[in-house]
């Protein structure tokens, strides 16, 4: 298409649009009152942000309260496992001085004796 062609084109536009230049007047007016008569569209979308705003904000919240729920629970588990811990190293210290009282207090004895003795204590049959 050369420049002549738009130019001719163009003109012929404007000749339409000048002849009837009622229909855009009433287009426009009409789109106009529309916007004018309304009510306020800056409030409505004052108010979709807002919802907007309180749904993340609320998300944000739950995310926040399960995140901590979850460090909670870690902690605890962690507190758990170190007083398990604590306690199994009492035990076996216990034990283990436990174990050290009855080889002292029986290492003269015979080990017929000793094997009665340690299936008295352990509720094992040794015969």
């Amino acid at each position: 298409m050369t420049w002549l062609a738009i130019k001719a084109g163009l003109k012929k536009t404007w000749a339409w649009c000048a002849k009837n230049w009622k229909l855009f007047f009433g287009f426009f007016m009409a789109i106009l009152l529309s916007v004018l008569l309304r009510k306020n569209p800056l409030d409505e979308l004052a108010k979709l942000w807002k919802s907007e705003d309180d749904l993340y904000n609320e998300r944000k919240r739950l995310a926040d309260q399960k995140h901590q729920e979850e460090l909670d629970r870690i902690r605890r588990y962690a507190e758990v496992e170190e007083e398990i811990r604590r306690r199994t190293a009492e035990e076996k210290k216990k034990l283990d001085s436990d174990q050290k009282q009855f080889i002292d207090d029986n290492k003269d004895k015979p080990i017929s004796e000793i094997a009665k003795l340690l299936a008295e204590r352990t509720g094992w049959d040794i015969n």
